[in-house]
């Protein structure tokens, strides 16, 4: 009985009848030797227009695939007519069109990525030049007119001066869209259209690239390299200071969590990582006393003299001497 179960949920290959044990080593074996593309996929029924349509087997082991395309989506949540939510869907695809357009790209590449994507027009067909011109009209006609500008000046260099005369005339009042906001009936169509869309590795790795290092907006200057022997030296003025902070007393146990050793006199001036430049303090927040020190250096705590412990040199004296 075990066996036939065993049997019953392998997974075989329409083209030479081998099993697998899982849905995707059938779809390689097919792919790489068959060239049969989708064999895994599960036929499945639309909930709202109750049409076939292949699904891959992760999507439905996940709840999803119920159905054979956003407008469908759009119809089922929302409860709209068909009509309403191809225009829904058409309305976001318009709007993605007129940034590619200003971006620079051609009419060419741009219905050659939607047709690529799977994506589709009201009645079904797929996209050329002049469905991309006449949708990006209907949302902004002057993007059209600065793609082919964009697409024209492509690989110049602007100027940093150029650059910020053009940023002063689009900052503040001067802004196309200063003063507008969406409608709720809008904001409602953007989240519906763009409900459950991923982006792919590439998308995601330009947008980290984008916003690494000197790009991010909180950068400061990067890590201060306080040099080889900094983990001992910040030991010994947290063994000094009883793991408790010189300001609030709080002590580490407490916290939940090591202090921070804070520099007296900043490195970056200083360059200075001996025990006596270093106090211990908590931040447990933005309101710590590291924070505060930081902002109101002449009240930062100094270490007690009689807890100062010997240098190094002195500590390697009285070990000889021992």
């Amino acid at each position: 009985m075990a066996v036939a179960e065993q049997l019953e949920s392998l997974h075989y290959c329409p083209e030479c009848g081998r099993g697998f044990l899982t849905s995707h080593g059938m779809a390689i074996h097919a792919g790489r030797i068959h060239r049969i593309i989708g064999a895994s996929q599960i036929e499945r029924i639309c909930k709202q227009c109750g049409e076939t349509f292949p699904a891959s087997p992760s999507k439905v082991r996940t709840g999803k695939g119920k159905f054979c395309n956003r407008v469908c989506f759009v119809v089922w949540e929302t409860g709209r007519s068909k009509d309403r939510g191809k225009k829904a869907v058409n309305s976001i695809l318009a709007k993605r069109a007129m940034c590619l357009r200003r971006k620079g790209q051609t009419l060419q590449a741009i219905a050659n990525k939607f047709n690529a994507e799977g994506k589709r027009t009201a009645r079904g067909c797929e996209f050329k030049e002049t469905t991309i011109w006449n949708m990006v009209n209907r949302v902004d006609p002057e993007a059209n007119i600065e793609g082919k500008s964009k697409a024209s000046l492509r690989g110049t260099t602007l100027s940093a001066e150029h650059k910020r005369k053009i940023s002063k005339g689009l900052s503040g009042s001067n802004h196309y869209f200063y003063g507008k906001h969406h409608s709720e009936e809008h904001k409602r169509e953007l989240s519906d259209a763009l409900r459950g869309i991923r982006r792919s590795e590439e998308h995601k790795r330009k947008i980290s690239d984008a916003m690494r290092g000197t790009k991010h907006w909180r950068w400061k200057g990067g890590p201060i390299p306080y040099g080889l022997l900094w983990p001992f030296q910040r030991n010994r003025a947290r063994n000094r200071d009883n793991y408790t902070c010189q300001r609030c007393g709080i002590a580490e146990k407490e916290l939940g969590h090591a202090l921070s050793v804070h520099h007296i006199r900043p490195f970056r001036e200083s360059k200075d990582n001996s025990v006596e430049n270093l106090v211990c303090l908590c931040d447990l927040n933005d309101n710590g006393c590291h924070s505060y020190c930081e902002h109101h250096p002449e009240e930062c705590p100094q270490p007690r003299k009689h807890w100062l412990l010997p240098s190094a040199g002195e500590q390697l004296e009285l070990l000889l001497q021992k």
